[in-house]
């Protein structure tokens, strides 16, 4: 014997089932999408292990140096080349940095231009001039000044 179901009732029940079915999704949904989702925490350290990255390129540069005076090339075009990058990246780097206020990023530019300022000059003051780019850079993203 076959148990009938009034059609009203029937459809009530489907559309019931139906809308319990969707809210269920939906915050199924909303779990996975919010799991999911990069946070404040992983963006902030994406710019710190960025910023990490550029201060390694600085740090570089003095052997850059010495490998272009070795050779007898123009120490100061390949130096500036690759402070022309890192210049370059910072300001990239800037974009991602909100906190970075513009009296930090004028600090961070002008330190870089100091840094290209000795690039013809004495090894000593040129590396004095990356060694301080390199601290005001950690200082400034919240980076280790040890690597």
């Amino acid at each position: 014997m076959a148990l009938d179901v009034p059609v009203p009732r029937h459809r009530r029940q489907a559309v019931v089932l139906a809308v319990a079915a969707l809210v269920v999704g939906l915050f199924v949904g909303w779990l996975i999408g919010r799991g999911s989702a990069p946070s404040l925490e992983d963006g902030v350290r994406d710019v710190q292990r960025r910023s990490a990255q550029l201060t390694e390129r600085l740090r570089a540069l003095p052997a850059v140096q010495a490998a272009a005076r070795d050779a007898g090339r123009d120490h100061a075009a390949d130096v500036m080349a690759e402070l022309d990058a890192i210049e370059a990246d910072l300001l990239a780097l800037f974009d991602d940095a909100p906190w970075i206020g513009p009296a930090t990023r004028q600090l961070l530019g002008e330190t870089l231009d100091r840094v290209g300022a000795t690039a013809t000059g004495s090894a000593v003051a040129f590396r004095t001039a990356v060694v301080a780019a390199v601290a005001a850079i950690n200082l400034a993203f919240g980076t280790s000044a040890a690597a």
